[in-house]
């Protein structure tokens, strides 16, 4: 009996998040997500309701690379999703389709692929499962084990094989004082010790030796924030859309500033949407909705009052065509006594660093006030990992969901694991345990 590995994306790049698992001639796919940048790249000079641009999303690398199951693809059972980040599920309405099974996710994450699919008038199946929970796929057993991760409802997956347990932590975020959700099951984790064959683990932040800090620090550093906001003209926030609890932080600021909540973007409102119908949170209930691109030119052409509003918007990462850039771009007048809160990092990859300097340059032309940073990471550090090997204690691990510097960083902090072996793999190449 064998278990066999093909990563399809997600190694040595951040995003394209999607690994299939051979487990006796069963394949299951963990995740199938996009490249953010990639997709972008191919997306804005070929929109891809063309024919031929499925074929170029695939070879161009924005989505996983599915032609390594061209001849297998009978033999794939299950797609399971850890969470709704669209590195991790964003493929699914192009790929999803060319396998004859169902896709497995949480109730938040089942609501946000239904909704990515409705818009790509696709037709896949999704079948919903608890946070904490034990399921069958033909006759291979997974569980979801519960992750406090920045957005509802994540999990660490495991999938039990012949030859022992692969654990799928990515993204994973040892999080034990979270202020919406459940923290991270780390008693779960520790009764897998010595049973965990591969990890599969990410390695965004695996460059900085210390530990990532709780949720409760973000809601904080807004808190501080407040007597500054309460003298400004207009205040426009942006943040992670999946977010919802951040979502749920900045609605609270903006309560006690007693300003009118106003959500900006299409990614803000599939999110938004999700939660609701997934019984999460329900934050339309918290501030207006302007889905459309029309919708908000209409509504910043006749505001009167920027004053008594407070905007939450999609573009924290500087993406041209997101609603914060064209707010820049003249969709909004601003003024020098207006400002600008960034609730989150930038990502660690040379196209949203650029695309984030070159935002803030607009804004700062424009003598808007920035607050940067006002934000904690939903992925593990150094030390997180480290405390995680010790306690599984996992025979091989497999950095993933990072670039070379980062998954070198990974493999340096497994090598000082006693018994703990590094996989490195590329994109298709294959890794058999027995």
């Amino acid at each position: 009996m064998t278990c066999t590995l093909i990563p399809l994306g997600g190694v040595q790049e951040v995003g394209r998040n999607s690994f299939a698992l051979d487990v006796d001639g069963k394949i299951i796919i963990l995740d199938m997500g996009f490249h953010l940048e990639r997709f972008i790249k191919v997306t804005e000079t070929d929109f891809p309701t063309k024919k031929h641009s499925l074929r170029k999303l695939v070879s161009s690398g924005a989505l996983p690379d599915i032609r390594l199951l061209r001849k297998r693809k009978k033999d794939v059972v299950g797609i399971v999703c850890s969470h709704a980040h669209l590195d991790h599920v964003g493929a699914i309405p192009f790929l999803a389709k060319q396998f004859s099974c169902k896709v497995h996710a949480t109730p938040f994450t089942a609501h946000l692929i239904r909704s990515l699919v409705k818009e790509r008038n696709s037709n896949v199946s999704v079948v919903e499962h608890a946070q904490k929970s034990t399921f069958f796929i033909a006759d291979i057993k997974i569980e979801f084990i519960p992750v406090a991760h920045s957005t509802p409802q994540s999990v660490v997956v495991a999938v039990y094989t012949p030859n022992g347990i692969v654990l799928y932590a990515n993204d994973f975020k040892n999080d034990q004082t979270p202020l919406f959700q459940a923290p991270t099951d780390m008693t779960r984790l520790a009764e897998l010790k010595g049973k965990v064959k591969l990890l599969l683990l990410d390695s965004l932040y695996a460059p900085r030796d210390e530990y990532s800090p709780s949720e409760r620090i973000a809601q904080e550093k807004l808190a501080t924030l407040i007597p500054d906001l309460s003298v400004h003209r207009a205040i426009i926030a942006s943040t992670f859309s999946s977010h919802l609890y951040r979502l749920q932080e900045l609605c609270d600021v903006a309560d006690t500033l007693q300003r009118k909540v106003v959500f900006v973007g299409r990614s803000l409102a599939k999110y938004i949407d999700a939660a609701k119908n997934a019984g999460v949170i329900d934050l339309t209930q918290r501030g207006t909705l302007l889905k459309y691109s029309g919708e908000a030119r209409r509504f910043f052409a006749k505001l009167l009052h920027p004053e008594e509003y407070f905007f939450i918007v999609t573009g924290h990462q500087g993406e041209p065509r997101a609603v914060l850039n064209r707010m820049a771009d003249g969709l909004f007048s601003f003024t020098e006594n207006d400002v600008v809160v960034f609730s989150c990092q930038t990502i660690p990859v040379p196209t949203s660093i650029k695309n984030r300097k070159i935002l803030e340059d607009k804004l700062i032309l424009k003598k808007v006030k920035l607050f940067t940073n006002i934000h904690v990471s939903g992925h593990a550090f150094a030390k997180d990992h480290k405390v995680l090997l010790a306690l599984l204690q996992p025979s091989f691990v497999l950095p993933v969901h990072g670039e070379p510097n980062m998954t070198a960083a990974m493999k340096e902090i497994v090598l000082m694991q006693a018994g703990s072996k590094v996989v490195v793999l590329s994109v298709g190449e294959r890794k058999t345990f027995s």
